[in-house]
């Protein structure tokens, strides 16, 4: 068997993880900036997705579990509240400023989603890696079976979110179903245990899930983002580079740039009278960077 990293289970920060979450908060810029090339860009979500469920499971908690929750709250459910008041209060300037009712603004899905629609996944993160954490705090990592059994369910998760989605579901149980795969796949890719075969194999799976929901569904775009997106995480993993101080900085740039950049890219719409496109989404990147 092939490791990845010099010891299964190190600490030793990795750099290409750092740039890609960088790199992942462009996209979703780019996808919200109606810029060419949406199916690519879209593939971000279902890398942050993949992320957020895999990367503190592989640096084993210290404390207790309470512990853990209140963390991953502070992380996620914060910024989350933090961002859903200031979107409110830009709802509210709106509505008056347009002599509009307030409850034109506002929706009951919100109380679940937040206050404007990419701050979903901060909450859908939050339940989604609070659940890995619990699942897998008493299994052995480098289990074959649960390895196995988690792969296969990931796979057959694929086609049966497509399904869901061409069932035309409210907004707010279409974007978790949509994310539902990327956490299976990001349980499946630490049962991997930093095997490179194993890591295939889930490659692989995301290849004959999507091949399957093809087959049956009408969600091909969004299939491929979904694919593009869990495997350049795995990439990402594979490539064990040590982290350098600016790679850590666009790391911890992504969560500012994911957080702001609807307010600038609304603002440069507005400036340039326009519905979106290529310099609306570079500009509200680097302000949101600057922002952040």
């Amino acid at each position: 068997m092939i490791y990845l990293s010099p010891a299964t289970g190190s600490h030793q920060r990795n750099g290409s993880i750092d740039i890609l979450r960088l790199v992942a908060a462009a996209g979703i810029v780019w996808f919200h900036a109606a810029a060419p090339g949406q199916v690519i860009s879209y593939s971000a979500l279902s890398l942050f997705i993949v992320l957020i469920i895999t990367l503190p499971l592989q640096h084993p908690w210290a404390g207790t579990r309470r512990s853990y929750v209140l963390h991953r709250a502070d992380r996620l459910l914060r910024p989350w509240l933090i961002w859903s008041g200031i979107f409110a209060v830009l709802k509210i300037a709106q509505a008056i400023t347009q002599m509009q009712p307030l409850r034109s603004e506002f929706e009951w899905s919100m109380l679940v989603l937040g206050t404007h629609i990419h701050l979903w996944f901060l909450p859908f993160g939050f339940v989604c890696s609070i659940a890995a954490f619990f699942a897998v705090s008493k299994v052995d990592r480098s289990s074959r079976p649960y390895f196995i059994w988690t792969t296969l369910l990931a796979l057959l998760s694929v086609p049966a979110s497509a399904l869901a989605l061409d069932a035309g579901l409210e907004e707010s149980y279409v974007l978790w179903c949509y994310g539902l795969p990327s956490v299976l796949f990001g349980l499946a890719i630490y049962f991997a245990d930093s095997r490179i075969d194993r890591l295939m194999y889930v490659s692989r799976s995301t290849l004959v899930g999507c091949f399957i929901a093809f087959l049956a569904t009408n969600q091909s775009s969004n299939l491929i983002s979904f694919a593009i997106g869990v495997n350049l995480a795995i990439a990402a993993l594979s490539a064990q580079i040590t982290s350098q101080p600016w790679m850590r900085l666009a790391a911890e740039l992504s969560m500012p740039v994911y957080l702001c950049h609807p307010i600038f890219v609304s603002l440069f719409n507005k400036i340039t009278n326009s519905e979106g496109g290529t310099s609306t989404a570079v500009a509200s990147f680097l302000l949101s960077m600057a922002f952040g």
